[in-house]
C-alpha cells in the first residue's frame, strides 16, 4: 500500500483510521480514498466524568425510537447542566445488552438498518490526534471520503475499479485504484465462513447462526443451541460469537465478566 497510486478502503471505522495514520508518513503518492454507507468516521474521544444512567433495568424503553429519544433527551439535559454528551452515551453500557434483549426481533432488526452506525461513531470514539490527522489529509487532498453502497470491485489492467451507488446523488460512481483494503471488520454471518470447525459444528447440528447472523445462536449463559434451538451439550462460547444475543460483547470488560460467569457455571455439579 505504501507504493504509488491511490487506496481505497471499504469502511470507515477504528480499523480504517488506524491503516490511514498507518499511511501518511510512508504514502507520498497516491490519494487515500474511504467508502462507508453512511460516511461516519468514529467521534473525538475525551476524558469525562462518569453520569450515572438515565434508564433503569426495569424500566427499558421496548423500542429502538423510545431509547433515542430517551437518549436525545438526557443529552440536553446534560449539556444544559455543562456536562458532555459522552458521559451520557458511556453511561448505558452496562444496560446495552439487557436493551438489546429486550427488544423483540423487528426492532433489533431496525436499529441495524439505521441507528447502528450512528450508535457505534459516537460508541467507539478515535482519539482526537488520530481524527486531526485525518482533516490534515483531507485539507492536502491526500484523503477523500465517499458515502454509498459498494456495488462491485472489478480488475481494469493494473487497477481495481470500485463501483457504489453514492448516498448523495443516487448515481453509481467509479473509483479507481491500485489497491482495495477491507476495513469493515471480520465476517460476523458465520453462515458464510468456510472455517472447518464451523462446517463441523454445522453439519452435525450442534451449532447454527443467530436470526441476525452477528455470530452464533447462545442461551444467556453462552451454551450454543443446536440445529434445533436447545443448547448443545458441552459447548460454550464467549466474546464475539454472542453478538446476536448481547450486541456489544468485545470489550475487555464483557469478556471479563462472561469469562468469570462461564467459569462458575462449569465448575457447578452437571
Amino acid at each position: 500500500l505504501e507504493r504509488p497510486g491511490d487506496v481505497l478502503i471499504l469502511g470507515a471505522g477504528l480499523t480504517a483510521l488506524d491503516l490511514i495514520v498507518s499511511l501518511r508518513e510512508r504514502k507520498r503518492l497516491g490519494v487515500i480514498h474511504v467508502l462507508s454507507r453512511r460516511g461516519l468516521f468514529p467521534l473525538a474521544h475525551r476524558a469525562v466524568k462518569a453520569r450515572a444512567p438515565f434508564l433503569a433495568a426495569g424500566t427499558l424503553p421496548p423500542t429502538v425510537r423510545g431509547v433515542v429519544r430517551r437518549l436525545r433527551a438526557e443529552v440536553d439535559r446534560a449539556a444544559e447542566e455543562g456536562a458532555d454528551w459522552r458521559a451520557v452515551v458511556d453511561s448505558l453500557r452496562g444496560l446495552t445488552p439487557a436493551i438489546w434483549r429486550g427488544w423483540p426481533h423487528a426492532e433489533r432488526r431496525r436499529f441495524l438498518r439505521h441507528a447502528r452506525p450512528y450508535w457505534e461513531a459516537h460508541r467507539h470514539r478515535a482519539p482526537a490526534a488520530t481524527l486531526a490527522e485525518c482533516d490534515a489529509l483531507k485539507i492536502e487532498g491526500r484523503l477523500c471520503a465517499h458515502r454509498g453502497r459498494l456495488q462491485s470491485v472489478t480488475r481494469r489492467g493494473e487497477l481495481l475499479e470500485t463501483t457504489y451507488h453514492s448516498a448523495l446523488t443516487g448515481e453509481t460512481t467509479t473509483v479507481p485504484a491500485t489497491y482495495v483494503a477491507n476495513c469493515t471488520g471480520p465476517e460476523s454471518s458465520y453462515a458464510q465462513l468456510r472455517d472447518r470447525l464451523v462446517l463441523a459444528l454445522f453439519d452435525r447440528g450442534l451449532a447454527r447462526p443467530d436470526p441476525l447472523f452477528l455470530g452464533l445462536d447462545a442461551d444467556d449463559d453462552g451454551a450454543l443451541r443446536d440445529v434445533e434451538g436447545a443448547p448443545a451439550r458441552g459447548l460454550w462460547t464467549l466474546g464475539s460469537l454472542r453478538k446476536g444475543a448481547l450486541f456489544e460483547t468485545t470489550a475487555v470488560p464483557e469478556l471479563r465478566a462472561q469469562a468469570a460467569a462461564l467459569a462458575q457455571r462449569l465448575l457447578l455439579p452437571n
